[in-house]
């Protein structure tokens, strides 16, 4: 959290962030303090969303995606058009992959990708849910042994190849 001011160890300054968009990264936003989304207010929801893209605009990075702190706010219409408002779409990583086209979640039957249906409840996956794979959650998982974390990265891609054909 740099537009927070954490003084978290490990927490990455203006330079790091510069030198990791050098080397081909996306520079998206996170929220202010990386608080807890489905219990704030309006006003405070504009802080923490709002506040991180003008925070990261104010230092010449123009943030366009969103990422779920704690992976929660998705599945929150108040949350989810908080976010609408400033950026572009939002991911979490709470799933393996994303379909690109939303279709092929089994639990989630969906034919597109609109955020809300038309009696106007959130989609399963939509531009504010990209459901992705979240590599932190491997990495603990899998005890840090790059062997067992690649492993499992192939079995994910390939478990989802054989869902888009099944669905075909």
């Amino acid at each position: 959290m740099i537009c927070g001011k954490t003084t978290d160890k490990g927490a990455m300054n203006w330079q790091d962030i510069a030198a990791i968009q050098r080397d081909g990264m996306d520079i998206e936003s996170h929220t202010m303090t990386h608080a807890l989304l489905n219990t704030l207010s309006q006003s405070q929801l504009d802080f923490e969303i709002g506040g991180s893209k003008q925070c990261l605009a104010t230092h010449g990075y123009n943030a366009t995606n969103f990422a779920y702190p704690y992976n929660e706010g998705s599945n929150n219409p108040v949350v989810v058009n908080a976010v609408a408002k400033y950026y572009d779409m939002a991911k979490l990583g709470t799933d393996p992959l994303m379909f690109l086209d939303c279709k092929g979640f089994a639990k989630h039957p969906q034919t597109d990708c609109r955020t809300y249906t038309p009696d106007g409840k959130l989609t399963y996956a939509n531009r504010y849910a990209i459901r992705s794979l979240s590599f932190d959650v491997i990495e603990i998982k899998d005890s840090f042994d790059n062997a067992t974390m690649f492993s499992d990265f192939v079995n994910t891609v390939n478990s989802r190849i054989v869902i888009i054909k099944e669905a075909r």
